[in-house]
C-alpha cells in the first residue's frame, strides 16, 4: 500500500509548536497531580487521507511509523493503534474500526512536511499499568551445581601440664543438581593423661535438608532447632520441621514494612531516592503511575526524600519521615514454622539421647498491618499444653511496643509468662525496655523434658547517645532470676569513641548490684597500623584482680600470607602470661602453630591447628580453605588464570583449569571475575564476570567460556615479491571457515580465523585472481604473523 501525501490548508511553525509543548505540558509528580493539556491542534485539512506517521506520546518517540487516517481535518485511528501507543479505549470501543484521536484530553500536534504527529496525553487517558521502582529481587537464579560432596574439618591439637589433647570435628555435606542437601556433624576427642589415652566420638547433627527459594520454604529431616518468637525458648528436637526461612533463602528481600511512594507522570520522569541523605535508587518511570517502595531494613526514626524530574528538567522533591524497625513484617507477610519429633536431651554429650514423648512446636507471624505484627506460639506434647499470643505496634514516631502473653498446663501445674516492651531510636537517641516473667508453674518443652525451667524473672533496659563529636554512650541494666536462685542484678555505664584515623577507645563500669565484689571497670585503645596490621591494649580492675593485656597482630587475607599474633598479659595475683602463634593461609588449608607460657603454675603450652575442607564436585577432587557459608568451582580450561571475587584478587587456576573460591554467599549474587589481560592473544573471553549464586548446599560451579582462537596474520605477496595491494578480496577456500570473506589491509596483511593445519585462500586482485596456501601450527600461542605467503595467479 502506498504512502500519499497529505493536504493540509494549514502548518504549524516548528517554533511556535516547541513553544506550546513547553509551556503547557507539565507532570504530575506526586500523588496524582493532573496534567494541563496542550493548545487545541491547527485546523487540518478537509480531505480524508490514509497516513503512515512517526508517533511522539508525551515526549516518548515510538519505535516505529504508524497507521492513520485523516477525515474533516482529524486525524482517526484503529483501536489496536490507540492500545499499542500507550492509550486507553474503552471495551465499547474495541470492537470500532476507527476512533478519534483527539479525545479524552489528548491534544494533537500534526507536521505534514516532517510526516510526524505529537501527542499530548493526560495520565487519565493512558493505558499503561503501574510502574513499580525499586522493587528488591526475591530470589536470583540458582547456579547450577553438579552432584558432589563437602568434608570440613578443624583438627586442633594441645600439649601442656603433662597432658595431651586432640580434637577433630568434622562436618560432611552431600549434595546434587536438585534442592535436597545432607548434613552431618561430630566432635572427636582424644585425651593422653599420664600416659594413658583415652578417646569419645560424639554426633552432634544429621538431616536432610530441601528447599525451595521462590516461597521462603524450607524442609528439614533429622535433627533440628525449633523456630519460635522472641518470647518463646527455641528447643532442639529430632523429627521434622517445615516453615519459611527468609533471611536464608531470600537474603535480597525487605521483610519489615517501609514508606511506599505513589505518584503519576504524563512525560518520562526521572526518579531519586535518597534515606537520610544517601541515595537508594536512581531510575527512570515511563508516563503513568509509579510506585517506589523497597526502602533499606532499619531501626529508628528516618526521613526518605524523593526527588522526580521531568523531561523538561523541573524538579520536584517530596520529604516523607518514617519509622523502621525489623521488628514488624511487612503487610501480608507471613512467617511461619512447624516441628514435630522429640526433643534431644544431653546435646554435646550424649550423641543418640532424645526424650520418648512426641512433641509439637508451631509459631506464625503475620503482618497484619503496616503497624501491628500479629504472633501465636504452641508447644504440645501428651504431659504438656502451651499457648501464647502477642504482637508488635507501631506508635508512629514515637517507637514500638511489643507484648505477649503465654498460658502452660503440665501434670497438674498451672502457670502464665509475660513479657513486654519498647524502643524508641532516631539515630542519635535511644530508649529500650524489655521485661518479661514467669507467674505460678510456667512451664515449656525444656522445661519438661529437661528440668530447665525457664527465668522467673528477666528485665533489661538500656538508654543511649550517639554522637559524632563525643562518640557513644550507653547506660544498661539487667535483672535476671532463676527459680530458687539468687537474683542477679547489673548496672553498667560505657563508652566508645573513634580517635583520629585508624584508632578507637573504649571504657566501662559495671556495678553488681548484688555483690560488691564483682564490681570492675575496664578500658582499652586499638589502632590500625596500615592495612593487615593491627595493635590493641586494654586494662580491667575489680575489687580482687587486675589484668593487663597487650596485643600486636598481623592479619593474613590471602593464599601464601603468613600472619602473626603477640600477646603479652598479667594477671594479679596469678602472675604472668605470654603467646606467640602464626598462621599461613594456603590454598588447602589453614595452618596455625602456637606457643604459650605462664608465670602461674602453667608451664610451656603448645598448640597446632589445621582447618579446611576437602571437596569433590563432578569428577574433580579439591582441597581448599575452610568452607563456612559457601563454594564456587570456577572452571576455565586454562591454567594460571587470575580470578578475583568481588574484585579482590584470590588465586589462579590449577593445572586443570579449575579454582575453589570461598566464602560464596547461598541465594546471593557473588561476582566471580578473570583477567583477560593474563591470557594470551589467542583466547576469545566472551565475558570476564559472572555471578555465582549457591543454592541451600552452598555449591555452585561457574564456567568461563574460554574459546582458543587458531588466528595469524598472513602477509601476502605475489610471485615478484610485491605485497598484495591494500583493499584485495579474500576468500577462504576448501575448508568450512567460520570467517566471511575479508580484506587485504596496509602491507598486504590480512587476519584469519578458523585456520586449519594447511589452508588455501582465493585472492581477488581487481579482475585477477591468484592462489595463497600456507601451513599453520595449531599449538601456536598468541597470534603468530606468517610472512610472506606468495599468491599464484590462476592459469587456464
Amino acid at each position: 500500500m502506498t504512502m500519499t501525501q497529505p493536504r493540509s490548508r494549514h502548518r504549524l511553525r516548528p517554533d511556535l509548536l516547541a513553544f506550546a509543548v513547553a509551556c503547557c505540558l507539565s507532570v504530575s509528580a506526586f500523588a496524582g497531580d493532573g496534567v494541563s493539556a496542550l493548545s487545541p491542534s491547527t485546523d487540518i485539512s478537509e480531505a480524508a487521507d490514509e497516513l503512515y506517521l512517526q508517533v511522539t506520546v508525551n515526549e516518548q518517540l515510538r519505535p516505529s511509523v504508524y497507521r492513520f487516517v485523516l477525515r474533516d481535518g482529524h486525524l482517526f485511528a484503529s483501536p489496536a493503534t490507540l492500545l499499542e501507543l500507550g492509550l486507553q479505549v474503552q471495551a465499547t470501543e474495541s470492537n470500532e474500526r476507527l476512533l478519534p484521536v483527539e479525545r479524552d484530553g489528548i491534544r494533537v500536534f500534526y507536521d505534514s512536511a516532517a510526516q510526524t504527529v505529537a501527542l499530548s496525553a493526560p495520565v487519565s487517558a493512558l493505558s499503561a499499568d503501574t510502574t513499580r521502582l525499586n522493587a528488591p529481587p526475591i530470589s536470583p537464579p540458582v547456579s547450577d551445581a553438579p552432584w558432589g560432596g563437602l568434608l570440613n574439618y578443624d583438627l586442633d591439637a594441645f600439649r601442656g601440664n603433662g597432658v595431651s589433647n586432640i580434637v577433630v570435628a568434622p562436618a560432611l555435606r552431600l549434595f546434587g543438581p536438585g534442592n535436597f542437601t545432607f548434613e552431618t556433624n561430630g566432635v572427636l576427642q582424644t585425651t593422653d593423661v599420664g600416659g594413658k589415652w583415652n578417646s569419645r566420638a560424639i554426633r552432634l547433627d544429621t538431616r536432610l535438608r530441601w528447599t525451595s527459594a521462590d516461597k521462603a520454604l524450607e524442609v528439614i529431616l533429622g535433627d533440628l532447632v525449633t523456630n519460635s518468637p522472641e518470647w518463646a525458648r527455641q528447643t532442639r528436637m529430632a523429627g521434622i520441621r517445615f516453615g519459611t526461612n527468609y533471611p536464608s533463602l531470600q537474603p535480597y528481600r525487605v521483610l519489615s514494612p517501609g514508606p511506599i511512594f505513589s505518584g503519576e507522570s504524563a512525560v518520562p520522569t526521572s526518579v531519586e531516592l535518597y534515606v537520610n541523605g544517601i541515595k537508594q535508587f536512581e531510575g527512570e518511570s515511563p508516563p503513568g503511575r509509579f510506585v517506589v517502595s523497597g526502602l533499606p531494613s532499619m531501626e529508628g526514626l528516618g526521613n526518605a526524600r524523593l526527588v522526580l524530574t521531568d523531561a523538561y528538567g523541573r524538579a520536584r522533591e517530596v520529604d516523607i519521615p518514617f519509622y523502621g524497625t525489623r521488628r514488624l513484617l511487612a503487610r501480608g507477610l507471613n512467617d511461619w514454622s512447624v516441628s514435630v519429633g522429640r526433643v534431644r536431651l544431653g546435646y554435646g554429650a550424649d550423641s543418640n539421647r532424645y526424650d520418648a514423648p512426641v512433641a509439637l512446636d508451631a509459631s506464625w507471624r503475620r503482618g497484619i498491618s503496616e503497624r501491628f505484627t500479629g504472633e501465636v506460639h504452641a508447644e504440645v506434647r501428651r504431659d504438656l499444653q502451651l499457648g501464647g499470643a502477642g504482637g508488635a505496634f507501631l506508635i508512629g514516631k514515637a517507637g514500638v511496643v511489643h507484648a505477649a502473653w503465654s498460658d502452660s498446663r503440665s501434670r497438674g501445674l498451672k502457670g502464665s509468662q509475660t513479657r513486654w516492651g519498647y524502643q524508641w531510636s532516631n539515630g542519635v537517641l535511644s530508649a529500650a525496655f524489655d521485661s518479661q516473667r514467669t507467674h505460678g508453674d510456667y512451664r515449656d518443652l525444656a522445661a519438661v523434658s529437661s528440668g530447665f525451667l525457664p527465668a522467673q524473672r528477666s528485665e533489661s533496659a538500656n538508654v543511649g547517645l550517639n554522637s559524632a563529636l563525643l562518640g557513644s554512650f550507653n547506660l544498661t541494666y539487667a535483672n535476671l532470676q532463676y527459680p530458687k536462685q539468687a537474683r542477679n542484678r547489673i548496672a553498667g555505664a560505657y563508652w566508645s569513641r573513634a580517635i583520629g584515623r585508624g584508632w578507637f577507645a573504649h571504657a566501662g563500669i559495671q556495678r553488681d548490684l548484688d555483690n560488691s565484689a564483682q564490681n570492675s571497670f575496664q578500658f582499652g585503645i586499638s589502632a590500625t597500623l596500615g592495612d593487615d596490621y593491627q595493635s590493641s591494649a586494654s586494662m580491667r580492675h575489680t575489687n580482687a584482680t587486675d589484668m593487663y593485656e597487650a596485643n600486636v597482630m598481623k592479619q593474613a587475607r590471602a593464599n601464601g600470607d603468613i600472619g602473626w599474633r603477640i600477646q603479652a598479659r598479667q594477671d594479679t595475683p596469678s602472675g604472668y602470661s605470654g603467646l606467640a602463634e602464626a598462621t599461613w593461609l594456603t590454598r588447602a588449608a589453614e595452618l596455625t602453630a602456637g606457643v604459650a607460657h605462664g608465670t602461674d603454675g602453667s608451664g610451656n603450652q603448645y598448640r597446632m591447628a589445621a582447618r579446611g575442607s576437602v571437596l569433590w564436585m563432578g569428577r574433580s577432587l579439591f582441597a581448599s580453605r575452610e568452607v563456612v557459608s559457601g563454594f564456587a568451582l570456577v572452571d576455565t580450561g586454562i591454567a594460571g588464570v587470575p580470578v578475583s571475587l568481588e574484585n579482590r584478587p584470590y588465586g589462579v587456576t590449577n593445572a586443570s583449569g579449575q579454582l575453589i573460591v570461598t566464602p560464596v554467599f547461598p541465594f546471593q549474587n557473588n561476582r566471580i571475575s578473570i583477567d583477560p589481560t593474563a591470557l594470551p592473544a589467542n583466547i576469545r573471553v566472551p565475558r570476564k564476570d559472572l555471578d555465582a549464586v549457591p543454592g541451600a548446599s552452598g555449591a555452585a560451579k561457574v564456567t568461563f567460556d574460554l574459546q582458543p582462537v587458531h588466528a595469524a596474520v598472513v602477509v601476502l605477496v605475489d610471485t615478484s615479491g610485491t605485497v598484495v595491494p591494500m583493499g584485495s578480496s579474500v576468500r577462504r577456500i576448501g575448508t568450512d571457515s567460520v570467517q566471511e570473506d575479508t580484506i587485504v589491509g596496509y602491507d598486504g596483511e590480512v587476519y584469519l580465523e578458523g585456520l586449519a593445519k594447511t589452508n588455501t585462500l582465493e585472492v581477488t586482485i581487481q579482475s585477477a585472481k591468484c592462489i595463497a596456501e600456507f601451513t599453520y601450527d595449531e599449538k601456536a600461542t598468541g597470534i603468530p604473523r606468517i610472512e610472506p605467503v606468495q599468491c599464484v595467479v590462476e592459469t587456464k
